[in-house]
């Protein structure tokens, strides 16, 4: 996964509205840029 495929990630779950429904959706997300961070290092 490369940086621009996880912004649309980012923007899909915003427009859903995920962080509302489930908080630890953010944490998710924040694991998964660490990752493609890492990945792409």
């Amino acid at each position: 996964m490369n940086i621009p495929e996880a912004i649309k990630i980012l923007q899909h779950k915003v427009d859903q509205n995920v962080f509302q429904v489930d908080p630890d959706a953010f944490t998710a997300l924040i694991n998964d840029i660490n990752g493609v961070l890492l990945a792409t290092a």
